[in-house]
């Protein structure tokens, strides 16, 4: 069995309420088996996928299919509506 994986987790605006600690804005460590991917991750912290409109990997745009690599950087945005 492969050993888990630990990535950092920073997740914006309305998803703050899906933190451990939903007062707190700082990113936060998700540990995870070897081989998850953003959905993964994303289902994990209870976020749903049509929320989580933006995922960065460090920094790089990723979609939910992408296998994260450990103490990955994960961003995750909401939609954005702006005028």
């Amino acid at each position: 069995m492969a050993e888990p994986i630990t990535v950092q987790v920073t997740l914006r605006s309305i998803l703050g309420k899906y933190r451990p600690d939903p007062r707190d804005r700082a990113p936060f460590a998700r540990e995870l088996p070897a081989g998850s991917t953003v959905r993964d991750l994303l289902a994990s912290l209870g976020v749903p996928e049509a929320l989580a409109k933006l995922v960065f990997v460090n920094h790089v745009r990723s979609d939910p299919a992408v296998v994260l690599p450990d103490g990955a950087q994960v961003d995750v945005f909401p939609p954005i509506a702006g005028g």
